[in-house]
C-alpha cells in the first residue's frame, strides 16, 4: 500500500495539509464504495445512478433525500475504508501512535449551486474534538477544484492552535449537544482567500484538524461526491487525560483540554 513520501510528509508539516496524488491507484476502495452508494440510491429511486445523480437527487423530496444522506455513513465499504491499513498507516507516518477511527466519518454529496449547505471558515477540532494531532482524510470520487467545488485552506494555520469561537445561539450549549456549523463561528475570520485544493479521483487529501478551511461551491453540473474519515490518537497525552472526548458526545464549552491548544 502506498505511503506518503518524505516530500509529502514535509509538506504536511509545513502547510498542515497534503494531496497524495494517485494514492488509491491500483486499489478497489473507491469503486466498491461507489457501487454501494449506487445500490443504496436505488432503495430510494430505482433509476438512481451516480453519473446521473444530479437529476435524480433534485427530484427527491427533501425528507427522502435527507434519509439517503444520513444512510450513507452506514455503508460497509466506508467503514472498511475508515479502518483500513491504507489510512491507519498514513496516520502513523504523521505521528499518531495509536490511530483510532472517530465517529464522524461520512460521505458528502454536494449539489451544484446549493451554497446554503456549504461550511463557513472553521477548524474541525472545534466541532469534533479528538486528539491534538487528529487528522481529517478528505477523499474525492471525482475532480475537485474551483469548478466542481472543493475545500479552501489557509496554509500553515494549523500552527496557530485552536482559534477563538463564539456561540451563535442564546444561553450556553448543554454538554451533550453536538455542535453544528451554524452553532459556532470564528471570532475573527480570514480577510484573504486561501488555497483551493485541486485533486482527482484516486487522490488522498489529508489535513490537520487545526487547519482553517471552508467549502468551495460546486459550479459544475454534477454532484461532487467526497468521503471524510477522521482519525484520533488514543495515546496522545492531552486526549488521554481529558477522557477521550469526541464532538458527538460533548463540546468545547464543557471540556478544558483544548484551552491549552490555543497557545501551541
Amino acid at each position: 500500500m502506498r505511503k506518503l513520501t518524505d516530500q509529502e510528509l514535509a509538506r504536511f508539516e509545513e502547510h498542515g495539509y497534503v494531496v497524495a496524488r494517485g494514492f488509491f491507484d491500483g486499489t478497489s476502495f473507491l469503486d466498491q464504495t461507489s457501487a454501494e452508494i449506487e445500490t443504496l440510491g436505488k432503495v430510494f429511486d430505482a433509476s438512481f445512478s451516480m453519473p446521473e445523480a444530479t437529476g435524480r437527487l433534485e427530484k427527491m423530496a427533501g425528507p427522502i433525500r435527507g434519509k439517503f444522506y444520513d444512510a450513507l455513513r452506514y455503508l460497509v465499504t466506508l467503514n472498511q475504508l475508515a479502518s483500513a491499513e491504507a489510512l491507519t498507516g498514513v496516520s502513523r507516518q504523521l505521528g499518531l501512535q495509536l490511530p483510532a477511527v472517530m465517529k464522524s466519518y461520512n460521505i458528502r454529496m454536494d449539489m451544484p449551486s446549493e451554497d446554503n449547505r456549504l461550511f463557513h471558515w472553521h477548524q474541525d477540532i472545534t466541532y469534533l474534538l479528538g486528539s491534538l494531532n487528529s487528522l481529517t482524510y478528505w477523499i474525492p470520487f471525482g475532480p475537485v477544484g474551483a469548478m466542481h467545488g472543493s475545500v479552501e485552506v489557509v496554509s500553515g494555520s494549523h500552527k496557530e492552535g485552536m482559534l477563538p469561537v463564539r456561540y451563535t445561539r442564546d444561553g450556553t450549549p448543554p454538554s451533550n449537544k453536538s455542535m453544528s456549523p451554524t452553532d459556532l463561528v470564528l471570532v475573527n475570520e480570514p480577510t484573504e482567500n486561501g488555497e483551493v485544493v485541486e485533486a482527482d479521483r484516486g487522490d488522498l487529501v489529508v489535513f490537520s484538524q487545526f487547519i482553517l478551511h471552508r467549502s468551495v461551491p460546486n459550479r459544475s453540473d454534477k454532484v461532487r461526491w467526497t468521503a471524510q474519515v477522521r482519525h484520533a490518537d488514543l495515546a496522545e497525552p492531552e486526549f488521554v487525560a481529558a477522557g477521550y472526548p469526541w464532538g458527538d458526545v460533548t463540546n468545547i464549552y464543557h471540556t478544558n483540554y483544548l484551552a491549552e491548544a490555543r497557545l501551541k
